[in-house]
């Protein structure tokens, strides 16, 4: 993302991050700074980004829709499952 926008968070999305215990501050990184992002439908987008944690490595994926000057996360989560989501 090229541009400053607003983020803001879905209540479904609130409770997941807590739930699986994904910081904020990871999530604006990978919005701001995504390894890969793919179009679901019209405003609707996938950020990507790869992380080592103990040894693993481990695909965020936050599935957000973009507004245009806001971008609301939807969800999140962790997955080890790399080569089933990321596109080349």
């Amino acid at each position: 993302m090229t541009s400053i926008k607003r983020i803001i968070y879905s209540e479904h999305a609130k409770n997941q991050l807590v739930e699986r215990k994904i910081s904020i501050q990871l999530i604006e990184k990978i919005l701001l700074e995504p390894q890969q992002i793919l179009e679901v439908k019209s405003n609707r987008k996938i950020a990507h980004r790869v992380f080592k944690i103990d040894n693993q490595n481990f695909l965020l994926r936050v599935i957000f829709e973009d507004y245009g000057t806001r971008l609301e996360v939807i969800t999140a989560y962790l997955t080890t499952k790399i080569d089933k989501y990321w596109r080349d």
